[in-house]
């Protein structure tokens, strides 16, 4: 039989840069069969958000992704349950106002917000997807899973089989959250018939390809789906780690062809030929991956439960495919590094790109125990936003974590990122089951000390499916689970409601008063991250010709300090977040040498102490932190990924 590839990536997946998932799935499908099966992708999120809200869409959704669930399953009650699942207008009134309690935003979730977006996702499956299906081969409609796009990809997977009645249609579900159990036994809840994917997809849709290529008709479904693949309704256990779900990982990242992405680049273009608002405010990013899977194991973190291991390409191959990328897609103004982690390669990377004379603004999640000279190169080479694994600033509650970092480390690496002028995007996990009091009171001091850094990503805690603190309930503790959703739905709707994860047990939750602290503390988080630059105090430290530190604090009022001698010798060795014998070293004094001196700056706050190791907190110039790691400010000529006026993520 003839078959034809249909990739989709919906709302809410972020719509400044193509939807990598598609990118490397078209690739290789490509690669695999040539001419043979025609491929189409939809990188339809940028595209629907444009029809609702222009070249507004990226603000629109930086506003609402988080409510996106909720957007699409009140758009979907209203089209396909409201006849058999009657909502008063007064609970929808009553859900509404929570998540906008929720959310904070400016700009509240309304229902007239519902209909639009909806009639703009309906003309979009009308004018772009519908016209290419063939009425004469297999369609398969792939769409992803990812991020909030549980409701958006049943929306839109409904919204092509009500329309196109008369032909063959397989719908695959793929994407992180296709592999969680609560959402494979939520579609047949949602009347979507097809199959979803565990884990990696590449080897996967090319064995359902092959079968239908082979097959001589087509009843609608699969007659041997490849391991790991699941008919939407049949019983499966995705509770216990079977080893056959992972048959068909790749052992070669390097096998991966370059990711196509040419369907999201020419819509971006068209638009931007028509509207050079949109050209000016939407940033254009490239989506790459260097590795799959996480060398860590932290205990909130479920990411790993997709993958068999952790996988790994050199940073020459990595380099090599950003080149050809790059000529591809001359307009690109960042590269984004979709990788769990990207530490394995990072360094190497920045080497290359420095050596190369070109200078790559790009965006990387990495670890925050790395050396300041690590920092720069990254600086350097281009690294202008990063996501660093922060988590917690209570020394215990880290270490119950399991990260295998320190929290000096975490304050170091935003002080680091701040002076070296890269955007940070770290989290701060709340509500975390064993958090303590203790560990709440040290989490605002620390706050309370690093007001004038970037602020962080407050998130609330969600036990996932898979991650090592689920493992270690028992068995028939982690089947009763209730799911925990970002905001309680109504109650008719909870059972055809995409949850964000499990409630945690009440067993293992602090008191109510400490949970309710816990949750004002994220309510603060959340508000700080929200400041304009104008409103991040100033806490500055900087040279004379003397050799004197004079610092500039206003964090707590207005302050100015002027350091000299052993002072400033002591705040210069506790930029680096040491403990007191390595301070000896870095100093060639005893201890009983300067504590006189250093208990002082920290009587002052103008040194942080966490668990014994010492950190100056005032920012120093640039320059200074780049000539401390050894390196000079030369980066060589910009390349193809760096425009005049670029952007960073944020």
């Amino acid at each position: 039989m003839r078959v034809r590839l249909h990739l989709i990536s919906p709302p809410w997946a972020p719509p400044w840069n193509a939807s990598p998932q598609l990118g490397a799935l078209k690739a290789w499908i490509d690669h695999t069969f040539g001419a043979e099966v025609k491929s189409r992708t939809y990188s339809a999120a940028l595209p629907i958000l444009y029809r609702y809200r222009g070249n507004l869409c990226t603000t629109f959704h930086d506003e609402f992704h988080e409510a996106g669930e909720a957007i699409y399953l009140l758009m979907y009650w209203r089209k396909y349950l409201s006849a058999k699942v009657p909502v008063s207008a007064a609970e929808i009134r009553k859900f509404l106002a929570r998540l906008n309690a929720a959310r904070g935003q400016a700009e509240p979730v309304t229902m007239k917000i519902v209909e639009g977006l909806e009639a703009a996702t309906t003309a979009y499956v009308a004018d772009t997807v519908l016209p290419h299906l063939d009425a004469e081969a297999v369609n398969v409609i792939g769409l992803t899973i990812n991020f909030n796009q549980v409701h958006a990809a049943v929306m839109i997977a409904r919204q092509i089989r009500d329309a196109a009645p008369g032909k063959k249609l397989l719908f695959v579900f793929g994407g992180f959250l296709a592999s969680l159990p609560n959402i494979v036994n939520l579609l047949p809840r949602l009347a979507v018939e097809g199959y979803t994917v565990f884990g990696e997809g590449e080897r996967k849709l090319e064995l359902i390809i092959r079968e239908l290529l082979d097959a001589e008709s087509f009843d609608g479904r699969l007659q041997a789906p490849p391991p790991g693949v699941f008919r939407i309704g049949d019983p499966v256990n995705l509770f216990e780690r079977k080893e056959e779900l992972f048959k068909t990982e790749l052992d070669d990242l390097s096998q991966l062809p370059v990711p196509d992405y040419e369907d999201y680049y020419s819509f971006y273009e068209s638009v931007a030929e028509s509207d050079p608002i949109f050209a000016r405010i939407v940033p254009l990013g490239l989506p790459l991956e260097g590795t799959r899977g996480c060398f860590a194991k932290c205990d909130f973190c479920n990411l790993n439960s997709q993958w068999s291991r952790f996988r790994k390409q050199s940073a020459a191959d990595i380099y090599l495919k950003v080149q050809k990328l790059a000529a591809r897609h001359p307009g690109v103004r960042y590269l984004v590094f979709v990788d769990n982690v990207c530490d394995s390669f990072a360094e190497k990377f920045a080497d290359d790109a420095l050596r190369s004379g070109q200078r790559l603004n790009f965006f990387m999640e990495l670890r925050v125990h790395h050396p300041l000279r690590f920092w720069v190169k990254l600086a350097l080479a281009g690294l202008t936003c990063a996501q660093v694994g922060i988590e917690a600033l209570s020394p215990p509650l880290l270490h119950k974590m399991a990260k295998g970092t320190s929290v000096i480390q975490n304050v170091r690496v935003q002080k680091y990122l701040r002076e070296l002028g890269i955007k940070s995007s770290a989290g701060l996990i709340t509500n975390h089951p064993l958090a303590t009091r203790a560990d709440l009171e040290e989490t605002r001091r620390v706050l309370r000390m690093v007001s004038h850094l970037d602020s962080f990503v407050g998130q609330r805690f969600g036990l996932s499916f898979g991650s090592p603190l689920y493992e270690r309930l028992p068995a028939a503790e982690k089947r009763a689970l209730d799911s925990w959703f970002f905001v309680e739905p109504p109650q008719a709707l909870r059972p055809f409601a995409a949850a964000q994860g499990y409630a945690v047990p009440a067993r293992y939750l602090p008191s109510v008063d400490d949970w309710n602290e816990w949750s004002l503390l994220c309510d603060e988080v959340r508000r700080a991250a929200a400041r304009s630059a104008a409103e991040i105090p100033l806490f500055t430290v900087s040279r004379t010709s003397s050799g004197k530190r004079l610092i500039l604090d206003r964090r707590f009022g207005e302050r100015a300090f002027t350091l000299e001698g052993l002072a400033a010798r002591v705040y210069d060795a506790c930029h680096e977040g040491l403990k007191i014998e390595f301070l000896e070293t870095a100093l060639g004094l005893q201890r009983n040498e300067f504590e006189s001196e250093l208990q002082a700056l920290v009587r002052d706050e103008l040194i942080l102490c966490v668990d014994s190791h010492y950190l100056s907190l005032a920012l120093r110039p640039r320059e200074e932190v780049i000539a401390a790691a050894g390196l000079d400010n030369h980066c060589g000529q910009k390349s193809p990924l760096i425009a005049e006026n670029s952007l960073s993520l944020g």
